[in-house]
């Protein structure tokens, strides 16, 4: 069973996007065998390509990689979605926690600098 919390996950939102753009995909699977061909649905265990008219449905544990021949929009925001996982917030960029220790933020205000 999926312990997300019925969030929508990075896999769904990939196959749902390449789905609306109709974007033609080539899946390997374990075996090293390729298809290519374009979703015309997904669930839980499988996704269903069409191409030239003939679907097949492949099984997602057969599945070693999808790639898709152009890039499509991808509107995923890693950084809040790894945010969300962690069940924390990132830092605000004017905190301590937001500083890096290269000091990407600039020096701390009051700071002085020696040459």
């Amino acid at each position: 069973m999926d312990k997300d919390g019925g969030s929508t996950s990075i896999q769904d939102h990939y196959l749902g996007k390449a789905r609306k753009d109709r974007a033609w995909l080539t899946v390997i699977l374990n075996s090293g065998k390729k298809i290519g061909g374009r979703i015309v649905s997904f669930d839980r265990y499988t996704v269903i390509l069409e191409d030239r008219g003939s679907e097949q449905m492949v099984f997602k544990h057969a599945i070693a990689t999808i790639s898709a021949a152009r890039s499509f929009t991808n509107t995923i925001d890693l950084n809040r979605a790894a945010a969300g996982t962690e069940g924390r917030g990132a830092a605000e960029p004017g905190s301590p926690a937001g500083k890096t220790a290269a000091g990407a933020d600039g020096p701390p205000t009051g700071s002085t600098t020696s040459r």
